[in-house]
């Protein structure tokens, strides 16, 4: 005899969890990362002094995240510190993609951006149309000039 499991969390549709699965890649292939780079500022390099460079950055729906839960914690400096943890959100977002159900209150919290980034994720496809539009207009203008030009009236 088998029995189905039982949850007491918040089921999840198939929309979001296609979203939950897009954060997850997101999350996985986007990682901040900054380098230490000679300044632009000639007097400060020909010291040796170099400048932070952004190569790339935390999901945004992540950032939000981070920036929404503050921690308490006091640094020395003033860079910004949060509660959440990259690998339990990781975590989260593998266990509600594999059993649909958002259980543990830092699934329930992560379930609040879900929404966020599905429209994150749609004004980025329309903003793309948008592109490919423009750029299929222009070839066409292109083609029109160029047959403009070919023309010579000494043909007739």
């Amino acid at each position: 005899m088998s029995y189905a499991p039982t949850h007491n969390g918040i089921p999840i549709s198939g929309n979001d969890r296609r979203a939950l699965r897009g954060m997850l890649a997101e999350l996985t292939s986007h990682k901040l990362e900054v380098i230490l780079a000679p300044s632009k500022k000639s007097e400060i390099a020909e010291r040796g002094g170099m400048t932070r460079v952004l190569l790339d950055r935390n999901a945004e729906w992540y950032r939000r995240m981070c920036l929404d839960h503050p921690s308490s914690r006091k640094r020395a400096k003033r860079a910004p510190d949060t509660r959440i943890k990259r690998q339990d959100t990781i975590q989260a977002l593998e266990d509600m993609i594999r059993t649909g159900y958002a259980v543990a209150p830092y699934e329930h919290m992560i379930m609040r951006y879900v929404d966020g980034f599905k429209k994150d994720q749609a004004a980025q496809r329309d903003a793309e149309r948008k592109l490919a539009y423009q750029r299929k207009l222009e070839k066409r203008k292109e083609a029109r000039r160029s047959k403009a030009l070919e023309f010579d009236p000494s043909m007739f």
